[in-house]
């Protein structure tokens, strides 16, 4: 009795993960790219694509992060919290499926959008620092059928004003 395709199946659950998030920022009068490791945790939706022939999946997710980078705390200036929200539409493509149905290695991308916001202490006054960035997510991954569960583990890169990687893991419930 072999299991039905991840192809075929509606996904959801939680995600975990890290990302070297990055951006640009101007520092005395020059723009300068930092980045930092953050914990992102979040939810993914997986669903077939009914309009497409082929081997191709819809993927939905958020990620989030509480609190400001470290890179914020500089001589003067100090982070007093924050936020960090991306959520992305991705299209994946199968590459393989087992035989058993078990294991499926995929690749996919799509648009992106990142919110941050951040309180930053400068001076003693404080100061709002939010950004809204649109686009884009590249994907391959990884997903392993146990019952009627999906695990997954995905390296992602993120592409908006600067590139980052991550590395994210994922158990989803079919439904």
């Amino acid at each position: 009795n072999l299991r039905k395709s991840f192809l075929t199946k509606k996904y959801f659950g939680l995600l975990i993960g890290s990302a070297h998030f990055s951006e640009v920022y101007n520092k005395t009068g020059k723009d300068v790219a930092v980045g930092e490791n953050l914990l992102f945790y979040g939810v993914k939706y997986t669903q077939p694509i009914k309009f497409l022939s082929g081997p191709f999946v819809f993927d939905v997710e958020a990620f989030y992060h509480s609190g400001a980078p470290q890179y914020y705390n500089f001589s003067g200036s100090q982070a007093k919290s924050g936020r960090i929200l991306i959520a992305d539409v991705e299209v994946l493509y199968s590459l393989f499926e087992s035989r058993s149905r078990s294991f499926w290695f995929y690749l996919g991308g799509g648009p992106a959008v990142s919110y941050t916001a951040f309180i930053v202490e400068t001076s003693g006054s404080q100061n709002d620092i939010s950004d809204v960035q649109f686009g884009g997510i590249f994907t391959a991954g990884l997903g392993i059928q146990i019952s009627s569960f999906a695990i997954k583990v995905e390296p992602k890169y993120f592409v908006f004003k600067t590139g980052y990687f991550g590395a994210f893991g994922s158990l989803q419930f079919n439904f």
